[in-house]
């Protein structure tokens, strides 16, 4: 397989450049994190006030065509019933991932004490130019179970 002179060139000098440059996608990456992390406040913050339907409209669009409004009004109303409000939150990982299609990924997982129990919230966010999106939520407590096995 022959490798032409020019597309070598390419490849080495987009190779170097990240390379070299470390400190430019970790800029990047940072800002995109904040911006989530910004979001997830939020969100907490129409979370505790019962604003669903502004919760449902700041989604990203792929979280809309996976799950109803009704759908996501249910969980969110699981969540204020079940846990009550944040006290507070440690983000325990985050990871970015800065792609050329479809915007960038920002996963944030946090051990967030509510007022009625603990849980870990998941949170995933696609951000398109500025603007962080809700694409994903996940919770996860003993408290659920416990939830569920009174439903029984």
């Amino acid at each position: 397989m022959r490798v032409h002179a020019a597309a070598w060139l390419a490849l080495t000098a987009t190779i170097g450049a990240t390379a070299c440059n470390p400190g430019a996608m970790l800029g990047r990456a940072s800002a995109q994190k904040e911006r989530a992390e910004h979001a997830t406040a939020r969100f907490r913050a129409q979370l505790d006030s019962a604003q669903f339907d502004a919760i449902y409209r700041e989604t990203d669009e792929d979280f809309r065509k996976a799950v109803t409004k009704g759908g996501a009004d249910s969980l969110w109303t699981m969540v204020r019933r079940r846990f009550g409000a944040v006290r507070g939150a440690q983000l325990t990982g985050w990871n970015v991932s800065i792609t050329t299609q479809g915007g960038t990924q920002v996963r944030l997982v946090y051990q967030t004490a509510f007022v009625k129990d603990s849980a870990v919230e998941t949170f995933t966010w696609r951000i398109r130019g500025e603007q962080p999106g809700l694409l994903g939520y996940n919770i996860n407590s003993p408290a659920l179970l416990r939830a569920m096995a009174e439903e029984k």
